[in-house]
């Protein structure tokens, strides 16, 4: 067993082959209590929840030959596993929904540009982080400052009528069509 939860597909689950190895069960009794919970949920007019939460799958063993297995969400994995009562079933369930979370997390966390393999991938996220590190700059510059925010086709007609000689020009920031014009 490398982890209790994987990405497949986008989405965060755990098998029914980690699910036996952890439980200490085995295999075929976990995927009888996945068919009857999806048969339940079935009987329930629940399909669509069972459809979303219990996948089937197939994995190779060491001789090559293939066997069925499921893949499970959160929620199949906690619906599979509230019938598992022991106190050291409590355990793995505890760790199961923080490996859970702890995916859910990582996942919401945005990779940094430098770290992503991808070069297109990575070109897109750096120009991201640039427009959001420009717009911080703008916004730090602005505080305590007064702005005036023109067109840009309009700023260089207006710009001597707008501002006159003796006000001082901090800076200028073009933000998209526009020009931010900062005074002290």
């Amino acid at each position: 067993m490398n982890q209790l939860v994987f990405i497949e597909n986008n989405r965060i689950v755990t098998d029914s082959l980690t699910v036996a190895e952890v439980f200490g069960k085995n295999h075929k009794d976990v995927l009888r209590d996945i068919d009857n919970q999806i048969e339940k949920l079935n009987e329930a007019n629940e399909k669509e929840f069972s459809q979303r939460n219990f996948a089937p799958s197939n994995y190779t063993n060491e001789r090559g030959r293939q066997y069925r297995k499921y893949l499970l969400t959160e929620e199949g994995f906690a619906l599979v596993t509230m019938a598992y009562t022991t106190v050291e079933a409590m355990k793995f369930k505890v760790q199961f929904i923080n490996e859970f979370n702890r995916m859910k997390q990582q996942l919401a966390t945005p990779i940094p540009s430098y770290m992503i393999e991808d070069p297109i991938s990575r070109a897109e996220r750096w120009i991201e982080e640039e427009k959001q590190r420009r717009e911080l700059e703008t916004q730090k510059l602005m505080l305590g400052k007064r702005v005036v925010t023109l067109p840009i086709f309009q700023s260089f007609f207006l710009f001597f009528n707008v501002f006159p000689a003796f006000t001082k020009i901090d800076k200028y920031v073009f933000v998209g069509r526009s020009i931010h014009v900062i005074t002290s």
